[in-house]
């Protein structure tokens, strides 16, 4: 019987000890899990303010194209001469619509009228004066002349929270 009493206090000695290690396994996974959970939200907060941002821009960039049209509406409209945003078609070659600087620059573009906030910069719109387009009209009467219609490019360009987030915007209006 001593025999027993001395192989069960063998493998009550090899056993101490294990909850501990188990105890460390557990909190190691634990610790894993946590730190990647972290993770994945910074990387879902950056998505959504990032899609904040171009959100943004693109209803500033939206806010320039219902001005510019509002623009056209009206009685009279400036000879489009190149300057504040107006251009004519055969003269713009619309190279730059990606470059910023070109839309810095306020010889070359309007700025928004209204005031919009959280974006970094106002937005920007050019208005080109495209060919005259010959209306299609059911009969021709031989004394009246093809009317003409006047169609012209808004293009525009807004930024978000971030310079980052830039939008540019087109459409063709027809007066």
């Amino acid at each position: 019987m001593v025999h027993r009493d001395s192989a069960c206090q063998d493998i009550y000695n090899m056993e101490q000890g294990s909850a501990l290690v188990i105890a460390l396994v557990m909190l190691v996974v634990l610790t894993l899990m946590a730190i990647a959970g972290m993770q994945t939200t910074s990387i879902q907060e950056r998505m959504a303010g990032n899609l904040r941002d171009k959100n943004l821009g693109f209803q500033a960039a939206e806010a320039a194209l219902r001005e510019a049209e509002m623009f056209l509406q009206s009685a009279v409209l400036p000879s489009f001469n190149g300057t504040d945003g107006l251009y004519q078609s055969n003269v713009f070659d619309g190279s730059d619509w990606t470059s910023s600087t070109f839309w810095s620059n306020s010889t070359n573009s309007h700025e928004y009228e209204f005031d919009i906030s959280d974006v970094t910069t106002m937005p920007r719109y050019i208005i080109e004066e495209l060919p005259p387009v010959p209306e299609t009209v059911p009969s021709l009467a031989a004394d009246e002349p093809i009317p003409d219609s006047a169609m012209y490019r808004v293009t525009t360009r807004a930024v978000g929270g971030t310079e980052g987030a830039e939008v540019i915007l087109q459409t063709t209006y027809k007066r």
